[in-house]
């Protein structure tokens, strides 16, 4: 196998990649948008210290968890946007991965009126592993560059073309296909996010139409079979 990229070109090369991203990646800016509504349920949201020993309903036990399910998987997207611009798609997983599993326990949150599941989430003690709250198979797909394993070379930066040697893309590399699918499918996993906690928190027009519209046009355009978009 031999390098695809030499190292001394890889500074200008992901500051290149970073100018141009915007205009290279359709589904950035639906991310971004995504991601300032997100922005917007968390400033909005009350939040209020809770006393030691101080009895709490279940809507408010609900609600922090939300809340901080909201602030982990907004910096997980600012993360995986600066990453995905600068050209390092497969980098950018474990992100992916960490908001698809607040994702489902958001949801899990959300749908228990109880209050149970978020004051164990709160304590540290929500059962489930990732892989039973987003789902097996996607799980293994988000699982391989967050790993130190051969896997994380095989599938997502050894290039085998037909004709010619395996090459292994040392630097950053502009995937329009992956990053768009990436994009899209957080998308949808953020404004779900911001959705649940809007509305958990009470606040009024929970949802944009303009925003449920633009993501559900990305999932069309960039998203077939798999997040990646491959």
């Amino acid at each position: 196998m031999r390098f695809r990229v030499a190292v001394g070109m890889v500074r200008d090369q992901e500051e290149t990649l970073r100018r141009t991203a915007t205009a290279e990646i359709g589904a950035l800016p639906v991310a971004e948008q995504a991601g300032e509504f997100l922005a917007d349920a968390l400033r909005n949201a009350p939040v209020r210290p809770s006393p030691e020993g101080e009895k709490r309903m279940p809507a408010e036990f609900r609600q922090q968890a939300l809340w901080m399910m909201g602030v982990q998987s907004f910096r997980a997207l600012r993360a995986a946007l600066g990453i995905i611009a600068s050209g390092y798609d497969d980098q950018a997983v474990g992100h992916v991965r960490l908001i698809s599993e607040l994702h489902g326990r958001a949801r899990k949150v959300f749908e228990d009126e109880s209050g149970e599941y978020a004051r164990q989430w709160i304590a540290g003690r929500a059962g489930g592993s990732g892989a039973k709250v987003v789902g097996q198979d996607l799980w293994e797909v988000l699982s391989g560059p967050p790993h130190p394993s051969a896997r994380a070379t095989f599938d997502w930066t050894a290039l085998s073309p037909e004709n010619g040697p395996t090459l292994v893309v040392l630097g950053p590399e502009r995937r329009p296909d992956l990053s768009n699918g990436t994009l899209a499918f957080i998308a949808g996993e953020i404004r779900d996010i911001g959705y649940v906690l809007a509305t958990a928190s009470g606040l009024s027009g929970v949802l944009p139409e303009f925003l449920d519209a633009v993501v559900l046009a990305a999932h069309e355009r960039y998203l077939r079979d798999d997040p990646g978009g491959d």
